[in-house]
C-alpha cells in the first residue's frame, strides 16, 4: 500500500517535483482510513493530490506521506450523480450528458478530478462547481467523516470548506437537470465548443493552469479588468523566461515548463510578475495554484 522515495514530478502535470518520503494510492475509504492511521502512527505530515493539475511541488519533494486516492466510481440516480474523488471531470461530464443530465458542460476541457475540482471550487466565468453540490463526503486527517451539504456558504470563487478545513474528498453527489434530446445535444455542442476554445487559448506545454487568481474589483475599485492575464499582458511579459520556466505566449497568466523547469524557476518568474504588477498597477496578485512541500507560500 505504501511506496518510498516516489518522484512526485511523475504525478504532476507540471512535471516538476522531488521525492515523497511515502506515497500511497488507496482504492477504498477503508484503505484511505488505514493510510491516515499510518501517518498518525508515524507522526508525519500529509499532502493529498488529485490529477496533479493546478499544483506546484517543491524541488525537494515532500517530507511525509503523499496520498493520491483512486476512488473511481460513478452512480447516476434520477437527476443526481455520485462520483468518487478520483473520477475525472471529462469522464463525469461525458457520463452525465449521456444520461441527458446537463449543467457540468461549462467545465468541459478543465483537467483534473472531481475531488481536486471541489477542493478549489473550480470556475468557468460565472459558473462554480459548488453550485451543483448536493453533498460531499470528506475525511479529515484524523479519519473523521465530515459531510458538507448544499447551501454551504463557503462555496466561493477559488474557495471551499474542503480547502479551508484541509479535508480529503471521498465522494460527492451533484444535482443536475434532466432534459429532452434537443437540449442534451445543445449541451453536447456547447461542451465541444468550450473544449475547442480552451485548446486554442491555452498552451500545450506542461503547466499548472492559471498562476494567479483574477482580482476582486471591490478591492481594486476602478480597475479596468478582473483578469490577472490582462495586467501581465499589458506589461509585455509573454515569453519572459527564467531557466526552463516561461510565461506562455498564448496566455499571460500561465507559466509553462519548457522541458527542464524547476520549482525554483517558476517561483522566481511568478515573483517577478507579481512585483511588476504591483509596481505598475498597485494591484496585489494572489496565487491560484496549490503548493506542496513548501513551509510557506513561495510567492
Amino acid at each position: 500500500m505504501f511506496q518510498e522515495g516516489v518522484l512526485l514530478k511523475n504525478y504532476s502535470h507540471y512535471k516538476i517535483g522531488g521525492p515523497a518520503d511515502y506515497f500511497s494510492e488507496p482504492r477504498t475509504k477503508k484503505e484511505l482510513l488505514s493510510v491516515l492511521n499510518f501517518a498518525a502512527q508515524k507522526k508525519i505530515p500529509i499532502a493529498v493530490i488529485g490529477g496533479g493539475f493546478n499544483l506546484l511541488i517543491s524541488d525537494d519533494g515532500f517530507r511525509g506521506l503523499v496520498i493520491k486516492p483512486k476512488l473511481n466510481f460513478i452512480k447516476v440516480s434520477g437527476t443526481q450523480v455520485t462520483a468518487g474523488a478520483s473520477v475525472t471531470l471529462a469522464r463525469l461530464i461525458k457520463k452525465t450528458l449521456s444520461k441527458n443530465l446537463v449543467g457540468l458542460e461549462d467545465f468541459s476541457g478543465i483537467p483534473g478530478t472531481i475531488g481536486g475540482a471541489l477542493f478549489i471550487n473550480i470556475h468557468y466565468y460565472k459558473a462554480l462547481l459548488g453550485n451543483f453540490v448536493k453533498w460531499v463526503e470528506c475525511l479529515d486527517y484524523n479519519g473523521n467523516t465530515i459531510i458538507i451539504k448544499e447551501g454551504d456558504n463557503d462555496w466561493k470563487y477559488e474557495f471551499s470548506k474542503i480547502k479551508k478545513g484541509k479535508l480529503i474528498v471521498v465522494r460527492a453527489c451533484l444535482k443536475l437537470k434532466k432534459v429532452e434530446q434537443r437540449e442534451k445535444w445543445m449541451a453536447v455542442g456547447k461542451s465541444q465548443e468550450i473544449i475547442r476554445t480552451r485548446s486554442y487559448r491555452y498552451p500545450e506545454e506542461p503547466s499548472a493552469g492559471s498562476v494567479f487568481q483574477n482580482i476582486d474589483k471591490n478591492r481594486f475599485y476602478g480597475a479596468p479588468s478582473i483578469s490577472a492575464a490582462y495586467y501581465i499582458d499589458k506589461l509585455g511579459m509573454k515569453g519572459t523566461r527564467i531557466g526552463g520556466a516561461e510565461i506562455s505566449c498564448r496566455h499571460a497568466n500561465m507559466i509553462i515548463n519548457k522541458g527542464n523547469a524547476s520549482a525554483k524557476n517558476v517561483i522566481q518568474l511568478a515573483s517577478l510578475v507579481k512585483n511588476k504588477v504591483k509596481r505598475k498597477f498597485d494591484i496585489e496578485l494572489k496565487p491560484e495554484i496549490q503548493f506542496i512541500g513548501f513551509k510557506n507560500k513561495p510567492f
